[in-house]
């Protein structure tokens, strides 16, 4: 199967529920119940009976690039990766057409460019009504992964997610069971699936270490370059054991509807904070800076 055929197959019937809201205009933004969801004012229902579908796992995985083996890196050893390649549709001429976390996962879960999108970049500032927004929902039992960031020229990240149905919203209005772990995308909420690991703020104190108590994940200054003590307290290990939780036999054999699961890897995301037995494969006299680089 070529590249083009690929695509027809795979996603030639996404588009009748995401393109069809059902009750005409509402208040902007965001609001969910197990029966619908109000995105950017309009009304959209939730398949109401099981569907017949395949399961969909979606894995997110940062700052990976094209340093892969099956890619043809020299020096990278990822067999699980070049095993899961073997069997895959591979796109080997792919561009980003911002080459930053932000604008790239807004395009990929949207299907919107930055152009048409507005979000070119990021700074570290959060909106100015984050926090408020982050304690009314631990207030009402929510949980906010992360603040709702605004970007370059006062573009909200968040206030764009609101407005567009994007590929988990596809999905769960699909009839589809959602659920989610990991860094997948910013200003997401535990109502944005059907089962969200919440302890994703835990996750983090395993695999960054700081000199100061206090200092914040956005602190970057403050992070220990270093090596994480074990690798059963990584960050990603434990959202890969998530994973397998969810994809058991006896979750599986449970459920009425399909499986639409995301897991969000942070690494190779710097700090490199690995393992040691994954340092030990690599001879850093091995390891050339890249051509022309500055």
């Amino acid at each position: 199967m070529d590249r083009r055929s690929f695509l027809r197959r795979t996603l030639g019937g996404a588009a009748a529920v995401s393109m069809a809201p059902a009750f005409g205009s509402m208040a902007s933004g965001r609001a969910a119940s197990r029966t619908q969801r109000i995105i950017g004012g309009q009304v959209y229902p939730r398949v109401p009976i099981p569907v017949d579908g395949p399961d969909v796992v979606m894995i997110c995985i940062d700052d990976l690039n094209d340093w892969v083996g099956f890619l043809g890196h020299p020096l990278a050893q990822t067999p699980n990766l070049d095993a899961l390649a073997a069997q895959s549709m591979i796109f080997d001429n792919a561009y980003c057409s911002v080459p930053l976390c932000m604008p790239s996962r807004a395009s990929a879960l949207t299907s919107t460019s930055p152009a048409n999108s507005g979000i070119l970049g990021r700074n570290d500032l959060y909106a100015a009504d984050s926090r408020a927004a982050f304690d009314e929902d631990e207030g009402q039992g929510g949980y906010r992964a992360d603040g709702a960031a605004c970007l370059d020229e006062g573009i909200c990240y968040e206030d764009f997610l609101d407005s567009k149905v994007s590929v988990f919203d596809h999905f769960w209005l699909n009839g589809y069971r959602t659920a989610a772990s990991g860094k997948v995308y910013h200003g997401w909420r535990s109502t944005d699936f059907d089962t969200f690991d919440a302890r994703i703020q835990a996750y983090r104190k395993a695999y960054v270490t700081a000199i100061t108590e206090d200092a914040t994940f956005t602190q970057v200054g403050s992070f220990k370059w270093s090596r994480v003590p074990t690798e059963s307290d990584h960050y990603d290990y434990l959202i890969a054991n998530w994973m397998r939780r969810q994809l058991s036999p006896e979750l599986l054999n449970r459920r009425h509807r399909p499986w639409f699961l995301v897991a969000g890897l942070f690494q190779p995301h710097v700090p490199w904070r690995i393992p040691q037995r994954f340092w030990d494969m690599y001879d850093p006299d091995a390891i050339q800076p890249v051509a022309d680089a500055v």
